[in-house]
């Protein structure tokens, strides 16, 4: 198992190497899925989060958006839609929730 730390840097790997190996992703000492959001519309923000939600040990939630298209409101509504599914599991209270564009962490979110 290879073991990937992000102490506060931004690095997408996959979880899975080209020999099929598992890969532990690390942010801060917390394990994180990372997801992209594409289109950036509330339902792919949602999308993006129920991904993160997919990787069982997941304690942090990161948000990629690879068109520099990212737009709070939009987050807000895709957060929201996200915080409907409590109680199913598709849903997950993680630490932490980045989004991140290219170059930088756009927005920290600590979810209650």
């Amino acid at each position: 198992m290879y073991v990937v730390r992000v102490d506060g840097a931004m690095h997408s790997k996959s979880s899975k190497d080209s020999y099929g190996l598992c890969i532990l992703l690390i942010w801060d000492n917390m394990l994180f899925e990372i997801a992209g959001a594409e289109t950036a519309t509330a339902n792919n923000i949602r999308q993006a989060l129920k991904h993160c939600v997919s990787k069982p040990d997941a304690e942090v939630a990161v948000i990629f958006f690879p068109n520099d298209n990212f737009d709070r409101e939009f987050f807000e509504k895709g957060l929201a839609k996200f915080n409907g599914l409590k109680g199913t599991s598709q849903y997950r209270l993680f630490k932490y929730i980045y989004c991140i564009d290219k170059e930088k962490i756009i927005l920290t979110k600590k979810p209650k």
